[in-house]
């Protein structure tokens, strides 16, 4: 039972069949005769030049315009389900509150999911600008570096608030 799990979970079969192979042929060369004016050569030499003006332009409509917040939204679930950086609800609560702005209504109540997709559904009409600085302090935890990590962790035991917790992550910039 587990191989046949196994073998279900493999790459699938490449599709090698001589009906399927005359396809790709037949349409392929529907393409090269459509195109059958364009000098291929010179494809090559545009693609290496490439046209200064025009790339960063294609990628703006790409790039998001609120970073910081696509940034929280993406960040914030995985903080939130670590139980060393956030214990209780009431610690997903209280950050929500201070941090972010976003008040959870009856937060005692609501499991962690509840929590989370809460403040991540009303994160996104967060203002870019106004998070900017929440988003380099945790950029500090999410990196990985342990001391940032362990002031999150140790936050309770000195009573610190999230606003000192966030100015000290930001003073380690400095």
């Amino acid at each position: 039972m587990a191989d046949l799990e196994k073998s279900a979970r493999k790459r699938p079969q490449r599709r090698s069949s001589r009906q399927a192979a005359a396809r790709f042929i037949e349409e392929l060369s529907w393409l090269l005769s459509a195109y059958s004016d364009l000098d291929f050569k010179t494809l090559q030499q545009f693609n290496a030049e490439g046209d200064g003006e025009q790339a960063p332009r294609l990628f703006e409509r790409f790039a998001p315009k609120n970073p910081n917040v696509v940034y929280l939204v993406g960040t914030l679930p995985g903080l939130f389900m670590d139980e060393t950086l956030f214990p209780s609800n009431e610690d997903i609560a209280e950050f929500s509150a201070t941090a972010l702005n976003i008040r959870i209504p009856r937060w005692q109540k609501k499991a962690k999911f509840e929590l989370v997709g809460h403040i991540v559904c009303h994160a996104v009409n967060l203002d870019n600008s106004q998070v900017e600085d929440l988003v380099r302090a945790l950029t500090h935890v999410v990196n990985g570096e342990s001391a940032a990590h362990q002031l999150l962790k140790s936050r309770r035991e000195r009573g610190m608030g999230w606003n000192e917790v966030i100015q000290s992550l930001l003073a380690r910039e400095t």
